[in-house]
């Protein structure tokens, strides 16, 4: 299940700037917070996980100071600062920042989906973190609800958020049910890989992500056929 959790983990970090980027609405972030938001990342990325931190403050605190407590850039540095301190353990320190993002985002008068998906499934595995599986389980539906909704049945982002949720059904023992998303997740995931006329090349991260989302959901379903005993598939 750790290896599951790190591929989803990265995978959602990734997807996180895209969301900040969308959350626009109101007065645009200034480019210094966008330079810092930018910096947070890659410093995560590189495994400085304190530095990072910091720079995901100073994020946090130029937002508010820019644009008050509950605008899309402050959504988004709750967002990102959180991922990192869940990077390095800190789930207690992680649950308020992202309840906090998703409070601002649900509370926007038009929700950017992106962004409020987001924070869906970035709680959602928060709790699956924690082994809180009945408060999982209704963000992750949240999210895929949200994500099938404007993106599409066959959206990566739809993939990772049924590999969050079969993630959840394998850890509570319910395998039949994690077998079928996960097989749906896999299809979508293999599509989106193999380009074609109808289907642009993706970009080095997005083809890490979608590596590393291949790879977790190739575990779960084979760990779905071991607890059922089915060896050879």
């Amino acid at each position: 299940m750790k290896t599951l959790s790190a591929a989803i983990f990265w995978s959602a970090l990734l997807l996180c700037g895209a969301a900040a980027a969308q959350g626009n609405k109101g007065a645009a972030p200034s480019d210094e917070w966008k330079a810092l938001n930018q910096e947070a990342a890659n410093l995560f990325f590189e495994g400085k996980f304190d530095a990072g931190a910091v720079a995901a403050r100073k994020a946090l605190e130029m937002a508010e100071r820019e644009h008050g407590p509950n605008h899309p850039s402050v959504a988004a540095s709750l967002n990102r600062l959180a991922e990192i301190l869940r990077a390095q353990g800190q789930l207690a320190a992680a649950e308020p920042l992202y309840k906090r993002s998703l409070a601002i985002r649900e509370g926007a008068r038009n929700p950017d989906p992106s962004a409020l998906s987001q924070s869906f499934n970035n709680l959602a595995q928060l709790y699956m973190s924690q082994a809180q599986y009945a408060a999982a389980e209704p963000l992750f539906k949240r999210a895929l609800e949200i994500r099938e909704k404007t993106l599409g049945a066959e959206h990566p982002d739809v993939s990772s958020t049924l590999s969050g949720l079969a993630d959840l059904y394998l850890a509570q023992g319910k395998f039949a049910e994690a077998e079928v998303l996960y097989k749906r997740s896999l299809a979508i995931r293999e599509k989106v890989m193999a380009p074609g006329p109808s289907q642009p090349a993706l970009s080095g991260f997005q083809a890490a992500s979608s590596v590393n989302q291949l790879a977790a959901t190739l575990i779960g379903l084979a760990a779905t056929f071991r607890e059922q005993g089915r060896y050879e598939e």
